[in-house]
C-alpha cells in the first residue's frame, strides 16, 4: 500500500470519527485557505497599471475607452472619468496608436483634415471660415504638444483683403493655454509660442499676438502687447547676465575652497535706453579744392588777361552713433567664503576664519573673472564666515532604507503576500490533519481502554462505571463548553436545594 493511500485512508477514518465541531473547523480552514490562494493568485496575476492619459474631457475619454475595449486591452478609469490606466508594458504602444488616430490630445479640434470632406456647393465665405478653423486647429495641436500645456485655444482675426482699401489691417491672434498642475512656461517657451503663431499667419507680427493662461494672466516676453512685456524681457536679460557672472566666479572659487564652501551674489545695473548721437567735425588744416574756374579775355589796353576762381572746402566728418541697448553700467559683487575646519585626533572640531591675505587673493581672482572695472564704479566685498550645516549633510552618510534597494517594490510585496498565503494554507492543512489524526487516536485509545476493562476481573458494575467515566472524559474534551454549562446548572440546583 502506498503512502498516499495510507494517509488518505487515515484522514477518511478520522473524518468519520470526528464530531461536528471538528468537521466544521476542518471545512472552514480548507475553505479559507482555498479562498486566500485564489485571491492572492488573482492579485499577483493582475498587471501593474499606469496612467495612459489624464485630465481628458468626457468626449475624448469615451473615444479612448471604446478603442481600448475594441482592442481587448484591460483598463481602469479613475479621477472622475478623466484618467485612464492601462498595463505598464503597453502604455508606450497605446499612446502612440491613440495619438496617431487623433482620439486624445487634440481637444476635439480639427486641422487641415477638415478639407477631406469635399463639398461642391461650398461658398467662398465658408471656405475662408474652414481655412481659419483648420489653421487654428493646427496651431492648437502644436501648442498642446508642449509638455507644460494641457490644453489650448487659438483665435485668429484675419481681415478680408480689399483691393480698393487705402490701408490694410494686420491680423491678430489670441491664445489661451491651460497649464498642467504646477507647470510654468519658461520665458523662452513663451517667446517661441509668439514666434510660432506669428510665422504661421501671413502678415501677423509677434506684437499682434496675445497669450494668456486660464487665470486671465497675460504672459509676456514674446513681443506681445502686454503692459509689462518689455520690463519682463529686461529683467530676464539682467538675470541672465548676473547668473553668468555668478557661475563663473563660484566655479573658480569652489576649485580652491571646495564645493559648497563659496557663495557669490552679483547685482548688475544695465542701461536699456536707446541713445542716438550725431557728430559733425571740421579740420581747418585739411583743405581740398572743390571747384576751379578760369576766364580769358582782352583788357582795355588791348593786352590778354586770364582770371582764375578757385573754391576750397574744409574737410568735414559726419558720424551717427546708435548706442547699444542693455549696456553694463555697474557691478556689485558679494562673496562669502566658508572658513577652515580641522578635526583633531580626539575627534574635536576646530573652526578658523581664512586669513586676510588669502581673502585678498580670492578677491583678486573674482575681479578678474567677472571683468571688474574700477572706473565704471564696480564694487566687490569678500568675507569669511562659518556656514551652517545643511540638512542634506546629516543624511549623506546615513545608509539608504532597505526598501529603496529593491528595483520594484510592487513585485516584492506581491511575492511576500503569496508566500504568506501559501504558508497560511499549509498551516491550515496541518491543523486540519492534526484534528483528524487526534480523533482517530482518541477513538483507538477508547477502544483499547474498553477492551482492557472487559478483560479485567472487575465486576460488571465497575466496568460500566469505568466506561461511563471514559465517555464523560471524552465528552469533556470534545464539548468543553456544554459540559461546563451542565456542571454549572447542577451546582446551582444543589445550592438551591
Amino acid at each position: 500500500m502506498s503512502a498516499v493511500t495510507m494517509v488518505s485512508d487515515r484522514l477518511l477514518a478520522g473524518w468519520k470519527l470526528a464530531n461536528a465541531t471538528q468537521r466544521a473547523l476542518v471545512l472552514g480552514g480548507l475553505l479559507a485557505g482555498i479562498l486566500s490562494v485564489v485571491l492572492v493568485v488573482r492579485w499577483t496575476a493582475r498587471p501593474d497599471l499606469v496612467v495612459l492619459f489624464s485630465g481628458l474631457p468626457a468626449d475624448e475619454a469615451s473615444r479612448v475607452v471604446d478603442q481600448l475595449r475594441e482592442d481587448g486591452v484591460p483598463y481602469e478609469v479613475s479621477g472622475s472619468g478623466g484618467t485612464i490606466l492601462v498595463p505598464d508594458d503597453r502604455v508606450g504602444e497605446l499612446r502612440i496608436r491613440i495619438a496617431g488616430q487623433g482620439l486624445a490630445g487634440s481637444g476635439g479640434t480639427l486641422g487641415y483634415e477638415i478639407f477631406d470632406r469635399s463639398n461642391l456647393g461650398m461658398t467662398e465665405f465658408l471656405q475662408q471660415v474652414n481655412y481659419r478653423r483648420a489653421l487654428e486647429g493646427e496651431l492648437t495641436r502644436t501648442i498642446v504638444s508642449l509638455g507644460e500645456v494641457r490644453n489650448a485655444r487659438v483665435h485668429l482675426a484675419i481681415p478680408e483683403k480689399d483691393v480698393f482699401a487705402r490701408s490694410r489691417q494686420n491680423p491678430k491672434a489670441s491664445i489661451i493655454v491651460d497649464l498642467a498642475p504646477g507647470a510654468v512656461l519658461r520665458p523662452d517657451q513663451v517667446r517661441g509660442i509668439y514666434a510660432l503663431v506669428a510665422a504661421s499667419v501671413e502678415g501677423l507680427t509677434p506684437a499682434g499676438v496675445t497669450l494668456v493662461d486660464t487665470s486671465g494672466r497675460e504672459l509676456g516676453g514674446g513681443g506681445g502687447t502686454g503692459e509689462f512685456a518689455a520690463t519682463t524681457e529686461q529683467l530676464r536679460v539682467q538675470q541672465d547676465i548676473e547668473a553668468y557672472l555668478r557661475d563663473k566666479a563660484r566655479a573658480m572659487l569652489e576649485q580652491v575652497v571646495g564645493s559648497g564652501h563659496a557663495i557669490v551674489q552679483v547685482n548688475a545695473v544695465l542701461d536699456f535706453e536707446r541713445k542716438e548721437r550725431s557728430i559733425e567735425s571740421y579740420n581747418p588744416n585739411a583743405q581740398v579744392i572743390r571747384s576751379e574756374q578760369r576766364t580769358s579775355g582782352t583788357g582795355t589796353a588791348g593786352d590778354a588777361q586770364e582770371t582764375t576762381v578757385t573754391n576750397y572746402e574744409i574737410e568735414k566728418t559726419l558720424e551717427s552713433i546708435l548706442g547699444a541697448v542693455g549696456t553694463l553700467q555697474k557691478l556689485s559683487v558679494a562673496v562669502l567664503v566658508n572658513g577652515v575646519t580641522e578635526t583633531a585626533d580626539d575627534g574635536s572640531v576646530t573652526y578658523t576664519d581664512r586669513a586676510p591675505d588669502e581673502l585678498a587673493t580670492l578677491g583678486a581672482m573674482v575681479r578678474d573673472a567677472i571683468g571688474y572695472d574700477e572706473e565704471r564704479g564696480d564694487s566687490i566685498e569678500i568675507a569669511s564666515m562659518r556656514f551652517a550645516a545643511s540638512p542634506g549633510e546629516d543624511l549623506a552618510g546615513s545608509p539608504l532604507p532597505w526598501w529603496l534597494l529593491f528595483p520594484s517594490m510592487g513585485s516584492l510585496l506581491r511575492a511576500l503576500v503569496l508566500l504568506m498565503a501559501i504558508g497560511l494554507v499549509a498551516w491550515g492543512l496541518r491543523q486540519s490533519s492534526s484534528i483528524l489524526v487526534e480523533a482517530v487516536e482518541a477513538d483507538r485509545r477508547r477502544r483499547e481502554r474498553v477492551l482492557q476493562m472487559e478483560r479485567s476481573e472487575d465486576s460488571e458494575v465497575d466496568i460500566r462505571k469505568e466506561v461511563i467515566r471514559e465517555q464523560m472524559h471524552s465528552l469533556a474534551q470534545d464539548r468543553p463548553n456544554e459540559v461546563a454549562q451542565v456542571l454549572r446548572s447542577w451546582l446551582v440546583e444543589e445550592k438551591a436545594s
